[in-house]
């Protein structure tokens, strides 16, 4: 699973809110993500990160 989100950031194909719910609830185990409903709002985009960053210059 890990690697298959790699190949997608890497390749700049989108991620969907249910394979970052998988990877962190992965990650954190489920309580976590019971403890913090809401996570998925505070996650900045993409685009967001690299505003100001030209796209043939990111990886």
């Amino acid at each position: 699973m890990g690697s298959d989100l790699v190949d997608k950031i890497v390749n700049h194909i989108p991620i969907t809110p249910q394979e970052v719910k998988l990877a962190l609830s992965s990650t954190f185990g489920s309580g976590w993500i019971k403890l913090h409903p809401n996570f998925l709002e505070i996650i900045p985009k993409a685009e967001d990160l690299f505003a100001g960053i030209p796209p043939n210059t990111r990886m």
